[in-house]
């Protein structure tokens, strides 16, 4: 019998934390959502933000990353004063990372949270804020991953 001392807690958040945000991504990935699919996505994003929160291994990065994804499901469900309160978490970890990747996607994260509150003239200054940190990324894999986003939301915002 198996008993609740078995368990390895550790293995589990890192299991749990991998395997929730990526069920999170798959109902991002989506083109439509029901009801039910948005309540999932925002359940994966929350679960696995709150095992990587509980990991002895986690670093800025991580929350950064975390952030980001609780920030882009709740601006997905139309949430916005939730999306940017989670943009704004994801750019205090991002800026303690000091790499210009993070930064970017924090400040997309903010830029797409504005939009979502139809605070358009913040959308913009933090899309102009994200522009300036591509420029300082020299991965082209990096590069590839932000670009889109950031034209998605020049797009949506008009900029």
């Amino acid at each position: 019998m198996s008993t609740e001392a078995d368990f390895d807690v550790t293995l589990g958040h890192k299991k749990f934390a991998a395997a929730a945000f990526n069920h999170a991504w798959d109902f991002i990935d989506m083109k439509t959502r029901t009801d039910e699919d948005v309540r999932q996505m925002l359940d994966a994003a929350h679960a696995s933000s709150w095992h990587w929160r509980h990991r002895d291994d986690a670093t800025p990065q991580n929350r950064s990353i975390a952030d980001w994804q609780l920030s882009r499901v709740h601006a997905l469900a139309g949430n916005g004063a939730m999306a940017l309160d989670y943009g704004n978490l994801c750019l205090v970890s991002a800026n303690e990372t000091g790499l210009p990747f993070y930064i970017g996607y924090a400040y997309e994260a903010i830029a797409r949270a504005n939009w979502v509150l139809g605070n358009l003239d913040d959308a913009r200054v933090a899309l102009a804020a994200a522009e300036e940190q591509i420029a300082l990324v020299s991965s082209v894999d990096e590069i590839a991953l932000l670009r889109p986003d950031l034209g998605d939301i020049a797009a949506k915002i008009g900029a």
